[in-house]
């Protein structure tokens, strides 16, 4: 064991001794991070919103939030390389700036993990009647259908790490194959339109005032939600190997190749579509399917949204894991109620069972919600600021700690790049927070338009309470 790891093992805040092994090396940490963020999830999934805002034009979106986060990942690796510990964001805020304020970052990264498998286990039902030839599913069935999603998903993780391993290794190769081949020849074979129309919006736009302002604006909004996840390889340090070096390089290649595949991807969607007109108009309900099958023919449908199924479960899988890691480092030291049982690692396969059961109750919770429908979408509203709310709290730490000359950096670190890299992050996660949060469609309920505010203040209204019932513990935690 590391002696990072044996520093945390000997925190006098914790309620068990028990320490995970180090089944990781930084390849399955990368596969991992890659799953979690997904090409195939990251553009699918948020392509028709993204072209609806700005068009052809809005190839400009991914490419800006994959920079952005780049160094958003660069500032992690610094964090994950000096302090490897199981939670991430919650341990290094902790350290940071505090028990009390490490808590609550831990806090708001929890639930937005929690609410954002929830998610995607609901949107991979729209792909599941299509590969099974059935007519869509009814709002209860997509709930029931979602929740056993969950289950599936929940058991995989239940059996320990070398099938977290192999799910990994599986969507690298889905996403080599969905997004790489078929990016490659619709590129190589299907151009239909110039390139020069990545500087086209076709009359797009979100809301009134010029595209700079609105179209362009809202569409790295909903791009913010793709390139996330490549934390994860940091949630789970304390069972990587070598996790000073191996970490960082997991978290950085893995938003560095996905953001790249992703950029690719979109791009050569964008050059292949026959119609781009309908696409931004919103005639076209699926962009992306509509161009594959125009040019590949209705029956490569059932193989396609089959591979995005996967994709989804592999997305599952990954961040329920990071999810339960990060449950698991709350409750070692002693930071949750229950935090007794959520410590423990079960006999045999030692994984943290009762927190990777916690990350199957809430989500089928969070489906539930899809039956009133605003409150669903309240919810995944959430899910995208969650992240940057989280990131937020361990850079601005970095940025205070470094100006106030008391940063000490660890084995990977950015030399004198250090303080410009993690000032430009601080800067990013806050625009993009008020960019996300911004009640940008006029026509919705105030309560959906001021979503992410509310979910916001509900979500630290409830920890508030659970922290003053643990307040004198948090506090007497040591860093």
């Amino acid at each position: 064991m590391s002696s990072a790891a044996s520093s945390s093992a000997s925190k006098s805040g914790e309620v068990s001794a028990q320490v995970a092994p180090r089944v990781f090396d930084w390849k399955s940490a990368f596969s991992l991070a890659f799953a979690f963020i997904s090409p195939i999830v990251a553009l699918y999934g948020i392509f028709f919103l993204v072209f609806l805002a700005a068009g052809p034009a809005s190839i400009w979106a991914f490419a800006i939030v994959l920079v952005a986060q780049i160094f958003v990942a660069a500032v992690f690796g610094q964090l994950a390389s000096k302090w490897p510990f199981a939670g991430g964001v919650y341990a290094w805020t902790k350290r940071l700036l505090g028990a009390t304020t490490g808590w609550f970052a831990g806090w708001a990264y929890m639930w937005t993990l929690m609410i954002a498998i929830g998610s995607a286990a609901y949107i991979a039902m729209l792909f599941v009647p299509v590969v099974l030839g059935i007519e869509p599913f009814d709002p209860l069935s997509q709930v029931l259908w979602a929740s056993v999603f969950v289950l599936v998903g929940t058991l995989l993780n239940l059996l320990g790490t070398k099938v977290l391993k192999a799910v990994a290794i599986v969507a690298v190769i889905i996403e080599v194959i969905g997004s790489i081949g078929l990016g490659t020849y619709l590129l190589l074979f299907k151009q239909t339109q110039p390139v020069s129309v990545i500087f086209e919006t076709f009359g797009s736009g979100y809301g009134e005032g010029p595209w700079i302002w609105s179209g362009l604006l809202a569409a790295v909004a909903f791009v913010g939600w793709a390139f996330v996840g490549f934390e994860s390889a940091g949630d789970i340090a304390e069972e990587v190997k070598d996790p000073e070096r191996a970490v960082p390089k997991a978290m950085i290649l893995s938003i560095l190749i996905v953001g790249s595949v992703v950029l690719f991807s979109a791009l050569a969607v964008i050059l292949a579509m026959p119609n781009i007109e309908a696409a931004v108009t919103g005639e076209s309900a699926d962009p992306v399917a509509d161009t594959i099958i125009h040019h590949l023919g209705a029956e490569v449908v059932v193989p396609l949204f089959g591979m995005f199924v996967l994709a989804f479960m592999a997305t599952f899988v990954t961040a329920q894991a990071a999810a339960s890691r990060v449950i698991w480092g709350f409750a070692k030291d002693n930071m949750l109620p229950g935090s007794a049982a959520l410590s423990k690692l079960s006999t045999k396969s030692k994984i943290p069972a009762n927190a990777i059961v916690v990350t199957a109750v809430v989500p089928i919770l969070v489906i539930l919600t899809s039956l009133w429908g605003a409150g669903y979408s309240t919810l995944v509203l959430f899910a995208i600021a969650g992240f940057y709310i989280s990131f937020a709290f361990p850079v601005l730490g970095l940025v205070k700690s470094q100006y106030d000359g008391t940063w000490k950096p660890g084995v990977f670190n950015l030399g004198k790049w250090s303080k410009p890299v993690t000032l430009v992050a601080a800067i990013w996660l806050l625009f993009e927070l008020v960019n996300i949060s911004w009640p940008r469609d006029t026509s919705a309920p105030w309560y959906v338009q001021y979503g992410v505010i509310i979910i916001v203040a509900v979500i630290t209204l409830v920890g508030a309470l659970i922290y003053s019932s643990r307040k004198d513990v948090i506090k007497s935690s040591n860093s």
